[in-house]
């Protein structure tokens, strides 16, 4: 089918003008998107990025809200085919509409230079001693308990390293993972709990909890995966606390998302599973390095799953969110839902570890769409150019230079 004739086709399924045999022409170009020469032969892979990662946004705000945990309450086969093949008739209706013509080629992400390539594993972990360790960048995490290993179970440390000290035996002594610009790794903490840490991130945590509670710090963007543990005062649970930016998280068994970039005005906590309580205006101790805030009277906000609590200026509101927008990162994903252009542009230069740079860039673009963390930059950003409303430029590093430059114009 071509463009002229499934656009007609969207057209009056729209207006609830279509006829039987028009549906079921439809409902079977459905079935076979993936398959049709007049349509995928002629979409750059940019194209269609932008179509499905639309498709997946429209098709989980419009159908998929009351799920439990990571599962889906599940429509019986023939509601979720239909819902689906609505969503991606709407999306597919609206690039037909913003986009009406192919990118031209010269429109796609000039590269200057080099393109640039995704983060990975990649951090550094400082010890209670001070000692900094290069982490290995073929694997993904460590874990901490009574010494330190890799998650293969290979150890950090050689023996000579950790013979007559006593790193992992003390509350008081802190260790920091910290990953750079392009990088990612994991911690399992000595109780069990995981933590996953974005680009540009820093996690401040003992070699040993405390037996009243489990304190970390971060900066930066975490996903965590919190062990339940006995022994809080009057919960009969062992509270598990993070402070972060001049709020306090304070978790009783949960996994749930902090992103408190310092080049973000908002600090956002996105719960997926369990409770957990936000307090600003506490006595929330300030981690070494880290802007204090300004002071705040006592609030205290209770979050349940699917709600995202936002901290700013030194109040705290809350309000439902797209979850799988919010965690997308830790599965390897970009999701864009409704973002400012200024946002996404900040997340591509933590990933990709770039500056960037706007020249008379147009203000209050706002994107949709999904796509893998695992691609080059330029791809990413050709998704973003499909609305013709902004011109990217990617300049890589001169010969003896280090610089990489995204450069955002009109």
């Amino acid at each position: 089918m071509d463009r002229d004739e499934l656009n007609r086709l969207i057209r009056v399924w729209q207006r609830q003008r279509a006829t039987p045999q028009e549906k079921a022409t439809l409902d079977a170009w459905y079935a076979s998107f993936d398959e049709d020469p007049g349509l995928t032969e002629s979409l750059s892979q940019s194209e269609r990025e932008a179509i499905r990662g639309r498709m997946f946004a429209e098709f989980e705000r419009s159908h998929l809200r009351g799920r439990t945990r990571f599962g889906l309450h599940r429509p019986r086969r023939a509601q979720l085919w239909a819902a689906a093949s609505v969503a991606l008739l709407a999306v597919v209706a609206a690039l037909f509409i913003y986009f009406p013509r192919r990118v031209p080629a010269d429109a796609a992400a000039r590269i200057v230079g080099v393109d640039l390539s995704p983060g990975g594993p990649r951090a550094t972990l400082r010890l209670p001693d001070g000692r900094q360790i290069v982490l290995n960048e073929i694997e993904t995490g460590i874990q901490v308990g009574n010494g330190l290993q890799y998650q293969d179970g290979s150890p950090v440390l050689g023996d000579h390293e950790i013979v007559g000290t006593d790193l992992f035996v003390h509350t008081d002594r802190w260790m920091t993972l910290t990953t750079p610009r392009g990088g990612t790794y994991q911690v399992t903490l000595p109780d069990g709990s995981r933590v996953w840490l974005n680009a540009a991130s820093t996690l401040d945590y003992p070699a040993r909890f405390e037996e009243a509670a489990r304190r970390v710090r971060l900066d930066g963007e975490a996903y965590f995966e919190i062990a339940a543990q006995p022994g809080g005062r009057d919960s009969g649970k062992r509270p598990f606390l993070v402070e972060v930016g001049g709020q306090l998280v304070e978790v009783t068994g949960t996994q749930f998302n902090i992103s408190a970039y310092r080049d973000e005005q908002h600090i956002r906590t996105t719960l997926v599973e369990g409770g957990l309580t936000l307090h600003a205006g506490v006595d929330v101790p300030v981690s070494e390095g880290a802007a204090a805030t300004a002071p705040a009277a006592a609030q205290s906000l209770v979050l349940s799953p699917g709600e995202q609590g936002v901290f700013e200026n030194g109040t705290l509101a809350k309000h439902p969110v797209n979850v799988a927008a919010a965690i997308a990162w830790k599965d390897g994903d970009f999701f864009f839902e409704n973002e400012p252009l200024e946002s996404i542009m900040n997340r591509m230069a933590r990933w990709y570890d770039a500056e960037v740079v706007y020249e008379d860039a147009p203000k209050g673009l706002r994107f949709y769409g999904m796509v893998s963390r695992s691609k080059n930059i330029s791809t990413v950003l050709d998704v973003l150019q499909m609305t013709d409303q902004v011109t990217i430029e990617i300049e890589g590093p001169e010969t003896g230079q280090k610089e990489r430059r995204i450069k955002v114009m009109r």
